[in-house]
């Protein structure tokens, strides 16, 4: 009937079925319908496929023209993946390297709505080899759509629990800022990481061990061994001092990490306790908000995963300027190829984080 679907709709439909096949008239506007709306069908993953129907036929038309057998063969011999559909279409004859772009980006979100880690990992491989575009690219660019699609309520959830979100720019900043680096978004996670561990840092939370198994750390904790497995650490020196401290306090009896670094003898770590840490003030009422163990330990490995994305992105980049400086390093080399497949291995850890 050329209404849209709702989120209702779709939730009433996969109670049934998770594989939905769209038909479409085969023309212009069928075309541009099929790109429509798709994502929504997406992220209550199901398993989208559309079929183009010929020239002058509407589904309707097309249905009551053929047997039901023939119909139905007919959809299973020309229905096509919506990802692999959107790429060709979106790409095709396309040379502008900004409408091109355009395209990339659009593709690139309709996969960060998918769940399914094996589907979206496979589909960033074959996205990538499709468009000639390096995965490390690919997921740096979905990553950051997951991210910015953080729902408001988490965001909300966020502020009550004191752990805000990035700082949007303030009066005081000019409107005119400079362009975004990698390391400025990394700068902005450890701030979120920092605030976590000053808030929080002696809750317990459990995760799973190297084996699987259910163990309970406090935030600081896990947020340092997580780090530290892999050497990686903060650019700011006073946010590793304050890492290092709750670590060493957590099984302190009595210790409350907010207190502690509120009072601390250092200036700067009291004052980095004191920072705001929302993009408003939290209001009296979300302040009585009791943050569950689990939305926690939810909150801390978006943030883990976050900083590990900026993090690599801007190693990648000053290996690449060092290399540029000593051509030839075997060690820098080798460091640049574990950035890149440790890259890769970040989008499937997206989507268990992420949604």
């Amino acid at each position: 009937s050329g209404t849209a679907l709702s989120i209702h709709q779709i939730r009433l439909l996969h109670r049934f079925t998770s594989n939905i096949v769209l038909l479409y008239d085969g023309d212009a506007a069928g075309v541009h319908a099929a790109l429509r709306g798709t994502d929504m069908l997406l992220e209550q993953e199901m398993n989208v496929k559309v079929l183009l129907l010929p020239d002058g036929n509407d589904p309707d038309s097309f249905a009551r023209s053929h047997t039901a057998e023939d119909f139905k063969k007919y959809i299973e011999e020309h229905q096509t993946d919506f990802i692999q559909f959107k790429t060709d279409v979106m790409l095709r004859g396309v040379t502008d390297p900004l409408k091109r772009s355009e395209a990339i980006n659009s593709i690139v979100e309709s996969i960060s709505k998918i769940k399914n880690q094996i589907t979206r990992a496979s589909y960033i491989t074959d996205c990538a080899h499709r468009l000639g575009v390096n995965e490390a690219i690919i997921v740096n660019a979905l990553n950051n759509f997951v991210r910015n699609g953080m729902s408001e309520q988490v965001k909300a959830e966020r502020r009550a629990a004191g752990i805000g979100t990035p700082r949007a720019a303030t009066p005081q900043q000019p409107m005119a800022m400079k362009a975004i680096t990698p390391l400025d978004k990394l700068l902005e996670v450890e701030d979120l990481l920092v605030q976590l561990i000053i808030h929080h840092g002696e809750k317990l939370i459990t995760v799973k061990d190297v084996e699987g198994n259910d163990v309970e750390v406090s935030v600081a904790q896990y947020i340092s061994i997580d780090l530290g497995g892999d050497g990686f650490k903060f650019h700011n020196a006073i946010y590793n001092q304050i890492m290092q401290e709750a670590v060493e306090h957590s099984d302190d009896e009595g210790f409350v990490a907010e207190n502690y670094f509120a009072n601390h003898p250092n200036p700067e770590i009291s004052r980095i306790a004191g920072l705001p840490t929302g993009e408003q003030e939290v209001t009296t009422a979300s302040l009585q908000l009791k943050l569950s163990p689990e939305k926690l330990r939810q909150f801390v490995q978006k943030d883990l995963l976050s900083f590990r994305t900026h993090y690599i992105t801007q190693r990648l980049i000053e290996v690449q300027q060092e290399f540029a400086k000593n051509p030839g390093n075997r060690e820098l080399l080798q460091e640049f190829m574990k950035l890149k497949q440790m890259n890769v291995l970040l989008a499937s850890q997206a989507n268990t984080v992420f949604n």
